[in-house]
């Protein structure tokens, strides 16, 4: 065992974060990868404050050997904010002669000016948010609605009127929640013109607040389980109306008229199939009782309607707060994003070339960032037997046989009613699927038996096609890296793992350890949101939390330091991706008023899509491009190029990433006028045709493999994968991708020639 010293942290915190309020005693601790600090296990080792905002502890810590750590700010024991500085703090212990190794003084969150991490101008590198188990669950209950539905009517009543919410449990009333939480409140106050950003009013308070219609309030408290649990016949959420007697709503003069009851019953099921203990989301309509003398009857004086989310822990090993980069962002220039991979294949609007490689695929991916992407965007959902899958729709076409004839047709079926062997096995297709340029209007073949002809590979769009691959498809398959493929993929032995490279309908985990490590990957959440969709959200496989943690799980065992980044369209969904985990960014979908398509108002203009991620702390936006060529159309002016560059702007100003997807992005000189205002990345389905107008020859991405520190972080990630660690990578492309990488690497250069071969042999 190695001698030990006294190692002393010191550390300067300029201001305590906004979310350590006095309700509990702030607290500074250190957090790392040693054993004595925890081994980034909250809440690490508390420090203690010497003088006016310096922190100080010694540890007895192993000399000679190197330690990463970083410090953080507790409320109680759980984490309210953490440093994110690349690659975190280091020092090794040395032998000192009055026995105390001081370690560098340091400032909390920030980085001397000569650092080479330091962003733009500024160095602050601190972020927040992040649901602990030691925290328990997150409940939030909105009075009023985001599809503008009234949370308040009371008959005959004028007067301002405010909300309270109190926990009960056992008789007793306390603001302080008896599960364990802090209850909080929050107005959000949503105009109607959409120019109005600053106007839009967030109030925080832990008494009353005020309401008036149109108005929601969101009530937030954290739930220990256990105790939400033993709560839950006999405890309660009480919600006053409380009513101002002097007539507005700065006076203090209250008047308690009436309460209405949840009972924590409301958010506890078991369900046998997800796992899950909660009801993740959900909405629920109530009396407001008359407050009078206990011996009178309670009489109905009005109803409020809430809707609420509650959202739980996820609990993984590797999530930790040692890789926090959600916050981390360097700038490089406008990134290019490969939709679906190499772009769409069942569909070509506006100059947008149906891509021959189908969708979603791993080939698709490959090629596109062999194209020069630096990301490609994806749809992950679930099957029914709970397996991340990529594919866009919820429903896709099964080939049924007729009862008379000898014909056959697609029946749409929802994916999460069949197995991912059913998805294998069966013929399927594309529910937008058109019929063929060249003659073949059967639905093209997404994956399984193919008619029992063999082979789960997915059929090539055209003939000609079919035929060059055909050729060359021996050569490939004798890979022993390929058949390795087949059995990673699950593939039955009469297929091939070339087949594997083509089938349409992968596995998240095919794709993160499939596809080469220096492309990145933005994972688009599928939940139901939209109106004709919204109901199966409510399903039982649809479970927020179950859901989610499924997918987190296979992206935490599997990413190891890929760059990912994850978006949704539901608000919901992206909430609850942030507060399970602290590493990758999230990112809010929105269409931006093209059309004014959900009920829901965070999701149909620029400006809230704005004001929610930036209430909500998350990492940026991904906007509809259709928004700055053709304006939203709900009766505002089309924007302007002045007002979209104003609007950018304001989200670049206020730290937010700024994405864009939609079908302008096909036209190149559309996408370059996005990269001129700004925009750190563009999703478009070209991709291959939008970098070659632009002379770019590789992705930014594969520049990174020369640099010493991407290498080493490269050698870190093949010993976790379990590859021999070598002093330096023997080429750029060994760097790049693992050993089924190498093989899809492989397959998608052979997919490019045969591509070009048969786009020259279609325009003759």
């Amino acid at each position: 065992m190695a001698p030990a010293v006294r190692v002393r942290f010191t550390v300067h915190v300029e201001e305590l974060h906004e979310h350590c309020d006095d309700t509990y005693r702030r607290a500074v601790a250190i957090i790392g990868s040693a054993p004595q600090l925890g081994a980034w296990s909250n809440p690490g080792v508390r420090m203690r404050e010497t003088s006016d905002g310096v922190w100080q502890v010694d540890v007895e810590l192993p000399i000679g050997e190197e330690v990463t750590f970083k410090y953080i700010q507790l409320r109680k024991d759980f984490p309210v904010t953490w440093e994110t500085i690349p690659g975190g703090r280091t020092v090794v212990p040395r032998a000192s002669a009055n026995g105390v190794c001081e370690a560098p003084r340091a400032t909390y969150g920030r980085l001397p000016d000569d650092h080479p991490k330091r962003r733009g101008g500024t160095s602050m590198w601190v972020d927040s948010h992040l649901l602990t188990p030691e925290q328990g669950a997150e409940i939030r209950i909105h009075i009023g609605s985001y599809s503008k539905r009234p949370g308040v009517q009371i008959e005959r009543e004028s007067r301002p009127l405010s909300l309270r919410m109190r926990f009960v449990a056992h008789g007793h009333c306390e603001a302080v929640s008896a599960t364990g939480g802090h209850v909080k409140a929050r107005l959000e106050r949503w105009m109607s013109r959409r120019d109005d950003v600053d106007r839009v009013r967030e109030d925080e308070a832990h008494g009353h607040v005020p309401y008036t219609p149109g108005d929601v309030v969101v009530f937030k408290t954290h739930a220990d389980i256990a105790r939400l649990r033993a709560h839950r016949t006999h405890g309660a959420l009480l919600i006053d109306v409380l009513a101002h007697t002097d007539g507005h709503h700065t006076g203090e003069a209250l008047e308690h008229i009436g309460q209405s009851i949840v009972t924590m019953d409301t958010f506890v099921r078991s369900d046998a199939r997800t796992g899950a203990e909660f009801i993740s989301r959900g909405s629920f309509a109530l009396p407001i009782l008359r407050v009078g003398d206990v011996l009178t009857a309670p009489t109905p004086i009005g109803h409020l309607y809430c809707e609420f989310v509650v959202v739980t822990p996820f609990k993984h090993p590797a999530s930790t707060l040692e890789r926090t980069w959600r916050r981390y962002w360097t700038k490089r220039g406008p990134l290019d994003i490969g939709h679906r991979g190499k772009g769409r294949s069942f569909a070509d609007v506006e100059g947008q070339r149906r891509a021959i490689i189908k969708e979603n695929t791993i080939v698709s991916f490959t090629t596109a960032g062999l194209a020069g992407a630096e990301y490609v965007e994806l749809d992950v959902m679930l099957t029914k037997d709970r397996v991340p899958i990529i594919y866009h729709d919820f429903h896709i076409a099964v080939e049924a046989d007729l009862q008379t004839g000898f014909h056959s047709e697609p029946v749409a079926v929802a994916v999460d009613q069949l197995t991912l062997e059913q998805l294998k096995e069966l013929r399927t297709g594309h529910v937008h699927a058109k019929k063929h340029a060249d003659g073949d209007d059967t639905p093209p073949v997404e994956g399984g038996a193919a008619g029992g002809s063999g082979g789960a590979a997915a059929r090539p769009p055209k003939k000609r096609l079919r035929k060059l691959i055909k050729k060359h498809r021996r050569a490939i398959s004798r890979m022993a890296s390929v058949r390795g493929l087949s059995a990673a993929s699950g593939i039955k032995k009469r297929e091939t793992g070339f087949g594997a490279l083509f089938a349409a309908i992968p596995t998240l985990k095919e794709v993160l350890t499939g596809v080469p490590y220096w492309l990145g990957i933005n994972i688009e959440i599928k939940y139901p949101h939209e109106p004709d969709a919204e109901g199966m959200g409510y399903l039982p496989q649809y479970e927020m939390n179950a859901y989610l943690d499924t997918i987190l799980k296979v992206v935490f065992e599997h990413a190891n330091t890929r760059r990912i980044i994850f978006s949704c369209f539901h608000p919901d969904v992206c909430i609850a991706l942030l507060l399970k985990q602290a590493r990758f960014p999230v990112m809010f979908l929105t269409c931006g008023g093209i059309p004014a398509y959900y009920n829901d108002v965070r999701c149909n203009s620029m400006e809230h899509a704005f004001v929610f991620a930036l209430r909500e702390h998350l990492q940026g936006i991904v906007i509809n491009s259709d928004v700055w060529f053709q304006g939203q159309k709900d009766g505002d002016e089309p924007p302007t190029e002045e007002r979209t560059r104003a609007y950018i702007k304001t989200v670049k100003d206020n730290h937010l990433l700024l994405f864009s997807w939609g079908n302008p992005n096909s036209h190149p000189d559309k996408v370059e006028l996005q990269r001129e205002w700004g925009l750190d990345g563009v999703i478009c389905d070209n991709v291959g045709d939008i970098v070659k107008a632009r002379g770019k020859k590789q992705s930014q991405f594969y520049d990174d493999l020369h640099d010493a520190s991407s290498v080493d972080e490269l050698l870190a990630w093949k010993e976790q994968n379990g590859h021999s660690k070598r002093s330096r990578m023997s080429s750029d492309s060994e760097a790049a991708v693992s050993a089924t990488g190498r093989l899809v690497l492989a397959g998608a250069l052979l997919v490019g020639a045969l591509t070009a071969a048969a786009l020259a042999w279609r325009r003759r």
